[in-house]
C-alpha cells in the first residue's frame, strides 16, 4: 500500500474494534496490526492470488459459514466452491468440532500480543477450545504460523 493513499483516509472513530474494506483494523481510533501485518514483518509472505482467487476464498468461506449456521442451500453451491464446503462439513460431522455459536469470523484484538485478527471460526475440538482457519489457496510459509 502506498502511504498517500492510506494517510489521506481518516481512522474509524469508534471505541470498538473496527476493520476497512482494506483490512487495516482500529482500536478507539488508533491502528492496531492485523495478523496478515504482523506474519508479513516477520518475514511470512503471503500472496493472495488475483481478483478471480479473492472471491473464490471469499464465496468459500461464506459458504462454510452457512452451513455451520445451519443456512447452506446445498443447491445453489457454485460448483468450484463443493470441495472447500464439502471439507469443512467433513470436519464438522467427522471431528466433533462444535463452532461457537455468534464467533464466525468476529474481529478480535489480542491484548496480550497487540494484534487483531478475524478467525474464521473457534470452538471445542476434543475438549479443547481451538482456532479455525480455513484455506481455498495453495499452502505457502504463512500457513504454519497463521495456523498454529
Amino acid at each position: 500500500m502506498s502511504g498517500s493513499s492510506r494517510s489521506s483516509r481518516k481512522p474509524p472513530r469508534s471505541k470498538r474494534l473496527v476493520c476497512t474494506p482494506d483490512h487495516r483494523y482500529f482500536l478507539g481510533g488508533r491502528e492496531v496490526p492485523g495478523n496478515t501485518a504482523v506474519l508479513r514483518a516477520s518475514g511470512y509472505g503471503h500472496d493472495y492470488g488475483d481478483s478471480e482467487d479473492l472471491e473464490r476464498g471469499r464465496n468459500a468461506h461464506l459458504a462454510c459459514r452457512f452451513l455451520t449456521e445451519g443456512r447452506l442451500n446445498w443447491a445453489k453451491l457454485a460448483p468450484r466452491l463443493l470441495p472447500y464446503v464439502q471439507g469443512w462439513a467433513w470436519l464438522l460431522n467427522v471431528s466433533g468440532f462444535e463452532a461457537k455459536a455468534g464467533w464466525l469470523e468476529r474481529m478480535v484484538y489480542c491484548r496480550r500480543y497487540g494484534f487483531a485478527t478475524r478467525p474464521d471460526a473457534v470452538g471445542w475440538l476434543n475438549r479443547r477450545f481451538v482456532v479455525i482457519q480455513i484455506k481455498t489457496g495453495s499452502a505457502d510459509d504463512s500457513v504454519g504460523p497463521q495456523t498454529a
